[in-house]
């Protein structure tokens, strides 16, 4: 399963997310390898509000690290206006696509 998203991208000499950076937008897909989907909103695309996805025993919500590959018991959820999408699989990775673009700067 392939979730076409344009991704929030914090870079920083430090701690992306916490430490003073920029943030720009970059298209992205998250990729579910051998995905089993249990639900899907009722209709597309999905404003993503909120995000989880666990990999065994790790949650991570609403920020993925990157680089951005994991294998092991994935589980998904990506909630909006428009319902939700949950989804099942094996390994969970995050490919940046095109060009990233200046939004402002974190601090």
């Amino acid at each position: 399963m392939v979730v076409e998203l344009v991704a929030i991208v914090h870079s920083s000499e430090g701690r992306p997310g916490r430490d003073p950076g920029k943030t720009g937008t970059q298209p992205a897909d998250l990729v579910i390898e051998d995905a089993h989907i249990a639900s899907t909103p009722t209709s597309l695309p999905l404003s993503i509000l909120s995000g989880r996805i666990s990999i065994d025993a790790r949650t991570l919500e609403n920020v993925l690290p990157l680089p951005f590959d994991l294998a092991g018991d994935v589980r998904l959820e990506l909630s909006g206006a428009e319902g939700t999408l949950s989804a099942k699989g094996r390994r969970a990775r995050l490919a940046l696509r095109g060009t990233w673009k200046y939004l402002d700067d974190f601090r």
